[in-house]
């Protein structure tokens, strides 16, 4: 969607200033480019972080579980009650690195569709002041 907006734009501005059409394309693309690979590499740390936290809570709950009667005879209990408690609250932290990806996302399609919606208040601008055609708009 951000990429036709971003054609769509450069297309229109194209028809008054090619060479400020190639440079705004050129920089909405590197912009767009730049915020893709960083939202993806962040979410694939994110996403990497989160699975091996589940892991480790998994497993921590499956020990505890089938070593109940053990840990209860040998006073050790309420120590892997309190580990799993610690695995489980860090599970909840990485809930924040979710919602920084998310915002840089909505940021990222914010400023494009911007660019988008500015291009076509202009295109609409110099149809009214006749500098564009109806087949066009």
């Amino acid at each position: 969607m951000a990429l036709l907006g971003i054609v769509l734009v450069c297309g229109v501005i194209a028809l008054f200033h090619l060479s400020l059409a190639v440079l705004l394309g050129g920089l909405l693309l590197t912009l767009l480019l730049a915020l893709t690979l960083g939202m993806a590499l962040a979410g694939l740390r994110y996403s990497a972080s989160r699975v091996e936290q589940l892991d480790e809570l998994r497993s921590h709950s499956i020990e505890q579980l089938q070593g109940l009667a053990e840990l209860s005879a040998a006073g050790t209990l309420a120590l892997h009650q309190q580990k799993l408690l610690h695995a489980s609250s860090r599970c909840g932290r990485t809930a924040d690195s979710a919602g920084r990806i998310a915002l840089g996302q909505a940021l990222a399609t914010l400023g494009v569709m911007a660019a988008v919606l500015i291009g076509l208040f202009v295109a609409v601008q110099a149809y009214t002041a006749g500098l564009l055609s109806g087949p066009v708009m």
